[in-house]
């Protein structure tokens, strides 16, 4: 169990995927499309999405992902899924996101 001092975040709607993408994919346009494929689907397993961006190289925030689910439960088992899952060598670090952070 976590030290008792250790708060669990506040779920929300919207996520954000740090460090999801590496600096090389981000060079690559095919690579990029097919990572941002691959992570799209990865997300919509846990719920409806109503917002989805991966900023390009260059973009504020280039490397990460954003998501903003129709329901907080999809968003809390995507957090639970993909916090600290390893993607093509990257650990994600998710993070929820205050409510209205995302348009959708």
């Amino acid at each position: 169990p976590p030290p008792p001092n250790e708060k669990k975040p506040m779920p929300t709607h919207e996520i954000s995927l740090g460090g999801i993408l590496s600096a090389a994919v981000l060079a690559d346009a095919a690579e990029y499309a097919e990572c941002v494929e691959d992570i799209r689907s990865a997300c919509e397993e846990h719920g409806k999405l109503l917002h989805f961006s991966c900023p390009k190289e260059g973009e504020p925030d280039a490397g990460n992902a954003y998501l903003k689910y129709e329901q907080i439960a999809s968003a809390v088992k995507a957090f639970e899924a993909l916090n600290g899952r390893d993607f093509d060598g990257n650990t994600v670090k998710a993070t929820f996101l205050s409510a209205g952070t995302l348009q959708a």
